[in-house]
């Protein structure tokens, strides 16, 4: 919290938008005031091939690729892309 406080600007990504957060994730969940939030973006599938619990599991295969490819400007262009 204290990165959030510190930062002259804060962006905020999600999976998605929600107007509230359902009770039984409350007590999970991270709290940012909106005082300190300059944006606000909604990207599904953001965490890419890391998990994001519960909407989706790691993908090793694809972050092997990813490992073994992302020194290639052009496959990482095209990657980056696809995204």
């Amino acid at each position: 919290m204290l990165l959030v406080q510190a930062a002259s600007r804060v962006i905020l990504t999600a999976e998605r938008i929600v107007d509230a957060i359902p009770g039984e994730r409350r007590a999970r969940s991270t709290f940012v005031s909106r005082l300190w939030v300059d944006h606000v973006v909604e990207a599904p599938r953001g965490g890419g091939f890391s998990a994001v619990f519960p909407d989706y599991r790691f993908d090793l295969p694809q972050l092997m690729d990813y490992q073994k490819n992302a020194t290639d400007r052009s496959w990482l262009s095209q990657h980056i892309a696809s995204a």
